[in-house]
């Protein structure tokens, strides 16, 4: 995959080890064909009180579930480097009424990410990525819908168990700016998120 340049000398090495090692580095040459995949789920349960001079003015209180699915599609377009379609969910519940308000967020983006060239199976990569950011909150007729751009950003590292097969490790800063038109109303979102998720190879 990574080092196509590495060579073994024949009595220096069996020829198994020379076969598998090989293989294992094949995952990145251009054309090969990958998806992957991650999914996370986060607890924000919070209380707090605001105070002016030394006396309580009001309490802050949260208590958000969220979860979160990303899937990725793409291929190696150059050794090592890939071009990919990257569709990010995340569906959050504000739990602080008896009706939990629902927001979901869905993020569509081709990305290019580079993976390090190491003598390793533990290797480094960087991705980058920007499209469309589409934002509802609410239920029914509450439901307000907004829509615009997002950038992302990923570094991680990719631990290869085999020439299929990698486990993937990043962290992710992400950020989006949608607006509802009707109302003329934007958001705008900065997220950092962590997690892990698998990749397969083809």
């Amino acid at each position: 995959m990574f080092i196509s340049e590495i060579t073994f000398a024949a009595n220096t090495l069996p020829i198994e080890r020379q076969s598998s090692a090989i293989l294992s580095w094949s995952q990145t040459e251009k054309g090969t064909f990958y998806m992957s995949g991650a999914t996370s789920m986060t607890f924000n349960k919070s209380e707090g009180t605001v105070t002016e001079n030394g006396d309580p003015i009001f309490d802050l209180f949260s208590d958000i579930t969220s979860f979160r699915l990303q899937t990725e599609l793409g291929f190696f377009i150059l050794k090592d480097l890939s071009l990919g379609l990257v569709i990010d969910h995340t569906s959050s519940n504000d739990n602080r009424s008896s009706e939990p308000e629902n927001s979901n967020q869905t993020l569509f983006m081709p990305s290019l990410a580079y993976v390090i060239p190491l003598k390793s199976e533990l290797r480094p990569f960087v991705q980058i990525g920007g499209g469309l950011a589409a934002f509802r909150q609410g239920e029914g007729l509450d439901e307000d819908s907004y829509t615009g751009f997002a950038l992302a950003g990923i570094i991680g590292a990719k631990y290869f168990i085999n020439e299929s097969v990698a486990l993937d490790f990043g962290v992710q800063l992400s950020t989006a700016s949608v607006t509802n038109e009707a109302d003329d109303v934007t958001i705008n979102t900065d997220n950092l998120t962590a997690g892990f998720g698998i990749s397969l190879y083809f």
